[in-house]
């Protein structure tokens, strides 16, 4: 079986076991993360990097599920699924992708920073197209040994997806996104806020409940973050806050 392997990377915050992490956009996959989109072609990047220092990971990313496509179930097209550079424009449930190959992430190397998915892909009429993913570690041959973290991508071009307007959608509102010390929400739902530097470290983190509330970020040095938002049951977004 071919194998690619990766000579150079970056190394990327946000541990999902010892040596491998999978972020987009620096901050790190939640396990079951949903993420919509109402713009055709909408990326949601991916990078997985192997953090060990001596050891050779290999990895590959499983579709498990497709649906309402125009193709129907099972079956997506008018996609993008790019894994080191390799774009792939179809997917089918059941295949782990690169479908002969592994990714061979080498001691601190990454996959490529441009590596995404997306869908541009009306749907049948039946409701929003979707795509669910779990990226695999596996061993030499390509067999599975654990999986590491799903995620489901869904282009819904009646979704509200602009940042402010997913959170409303949700259940959250941002009163204010540049603040001297503190964050107002309000919110009809329980939630987890956490916020990164621009170097995808996380600096805060808070929980977020029913109704009114003030997040004390006087701590923080004057720059700008990013305020990551996940509901109980999975849906998440974030938005760009500026600390004076």
């Amino acid at each position: 079986m071919k194998k690619l392997l990766l000579l150079a990377g970056l190394l990327c915050l946000g541990s999902l076991n010892a040596q491998i992490t999978v972020t987009h956009d620096g901050v790190p996959f939640e396990n079951e993360e949903v993420f919509t989109y109402n713009t055709p072609g909408s990326e949601l990047k991916i990078l997985v990097t192997n953090t060990s220092q001596t050891e050779t990971t290999y990895v590959k990313i499983r579709v498990d599920e497709v649906l309402n496509t125009t193709l129907g179930n099972n079956t997506g097209n008018n996609v993008q699924f790019c894994i080191l550079g390799i774009c792939y424009t179809g997917v089918t449930a059941g295949v782990s992708y690169p479908p002969n190959d592994i990714v061979v992430l080498a001691p601190n190397t990454s996959t490529e920073e441009a590596d995404h998915f997306y869908s541009s892909d009306p749907g049948n009429g039946e409701g929003p197209t979707q795509y669910s993913f779990t990226v695999l570690e596996t061993d030499a041959n390509g067999d599975p040994l654990n999986e590491l973290v799903s995620f489901t991508y869904i282009y819904s071009p009646t979704a509200g997806v602009n940042d402010f307007e997913t959170l409303k959608n949700m259940g959250i509102t941002v009163n204010n996104t540049v603040t001297n010390n503190s964050l107002n929400i309000d919110a009809t739902v329980n939630a987890t806020l956490q916020v990164y530097d621009i170097n995808g470290k996380v600096v805060k983190t808070a929980s977020i409940e029913n109704g009114f509330q003030t997040i004390d970020l006087s701590s923080l040095n004057s720059a700008v973050y990013i305020a990551k938002f996940m509901t109980e049951d999975k849906k998440s977004t974030q938005i760009k806050i500026v600390k004076n």
